[in-house]
């Protein structure tokens, strides 16, 4: 008979200490000499690099406010799909009032190795709620998930942005995908000397792919429609 067991740093914590790790994490930066450039691929990859902040935003609804009801009776909105409650183990859910948006909800669980966290809101006078965030991260935070939706439909899962991380050491890669205008970015950064690249994607095809090493300096290439012919490129230095 085998016995299997969690290290105590795998051991699950309650739920009302788990986080998203882009609540509390140190903000992404580029080389300040990069930053600090005039020239403007310099500027742009600067201000890429920065999306993964941006995503922070979301997660200041992550934070229940003082007075807030909790229950352990999982919210189902009207416009995701069937959820497997199955392998859902525990959930953990807040509750308040907004004056600008009717009843908020904040939505923990866990599900094997990893963290779900989702916000709901129902407006005033409204009988079914509607999720307005998923996300989910493992518990080793090497991985993770945002979707943003589409709360003008009620009755189906449109996803208008999609985030995605990776961590391996230092090494972060964040994907921003937006079904709405069809585009994607890939940033691919090292957290620790701040060297990266960022590529631009529209479609599925490559348009715009910026280099720079830790001391800010870079190269850039554009891409003609096919995505793969090279249209132009160019580099700074600093």
């Amino acid at each position: 008979m085998f016995v299997l067991s969690c290290s105590k740093n795998e051991d699950p914590k309650p739920l009302q200490n788990a986080t998203l790790s882009f609540a509390n994490a140190t903000p992404i930066t580029a080389p300040s000499a990069m930053a600090a450039s005039s020239d403007q691929n310099a500027q742009s990859a600067t201000a890429w690099v920065g999306i993964a902040n941006a995503m922070s935003g979301y997660t200041a609804l992550f934070n229940a406010p003082a007075g807030s009801k909790s229950t352990s009776t999982p919210i189902i909105a009207s416009n995701i799909g069937a959820r497997a409650t199955a392998t859902q183990q525990t959930y953990l859910v807040y509750t308040w009032s907004d004056p600008n948006y009717g009843s908020i909800s904040y939505q923990i669980s866990e599900v094997g190795d990893k963290y779900t966290f989702e916000i709901f809101f129902k407006k005033n006078g409204a009988v079914n709620w509607l999720r307005l965030i998923y996300a989910e991260e493992k518990k080793d935070r090497s991985q993770g998930l945002m979707n943003i939706y589409d709360t003008t439909n009620s009755t189906k899962a449109v996803v208008l942005i999609n985030y995605s991380w990776t961590r391996t050491g230092d090494s972060l890669q964040f994907q921003i995908t937006n079904a709405e205008d069809n585009f994607k970015i890939v940033l691919n950064v090292n957290t620790k000397t701040k060297a990266g690249d960022v590529a631009y994607y529209i479609g599925n095809k490559l348009y715009y792919k910026i280099v720079w090493d830790a001391l800010g300096n870079g190269s850039w290439t554009a891409y003609d429609s096919d995505g793969i012919t090279v249209k132009a490129t160019g580099k700074w230095t600093v």
